[in-house]
């Protein structure tokens, strides 16, 4: 039971610290799980749109719900550009949520993601264009070019 007082009492002092350090509130792990696990879900769902296409032998039957999915996950990258003002995220958590980029370089003290494409099996996407820029492991800045 002091453990886990113990653990819960750092974490508190934690948030306090980062949002008095930077204004912002930290995500959580339950906030990050969520979008991971919802970006899995769009994945996997396209996924079985390719199975079902290539066992029906009909190409682009299903390309509403291609398109669908596809707008679900760019939503993704839009709700981490909206809240990045308000949300500390690190590094640790858009690799997370949205996967290992595509290049990633360090540019006058600053680490860049770019996300640009997602090419798989079952899905090509193309023009994503996500730049995210942080400092001290704190996203900092999001463009879409």
């Amino acid at each position: 039971m002091r453990t886990l007082t113990l653990v819960i009492l750092i974490g508190l002092t934690t948030v306090a610290f980062a949002q008095e350090q930077y204004g912002k509130r930290l995500i959580t792990g339950i906030e990050v799980g969520q979008m991971s696990h919802h970006r899995d879900t769009i994945l996997s769902a396209l996924n079985k749109l390719y199975k079902r296409e290539k066992k029906e032998n009909a190409p682009g039957k299903y390309q509403p719900q291609r398109i669908e999915l596809v707008r679900q996950y760019i939503l993704i990258f839009q709700q981490i550009e909206r809240q990045h003002e308000f949300v500390y995220y690190s590094t640790t958590d858009i690799r997370s949520i949205l996967g290992k980029p595509d290049q990633y370089y360090n540019e006058d003290g600053y680490l860049v993601y770019e996300y640009h494409s997602m090419k798989s099996k079952f899905v090509s996407l193309k023009n994503i264009n996500y730049s995210m820029v942080f400092k001290n492991n704190e996203l900092v800045f999001v463009k879409q070019k």
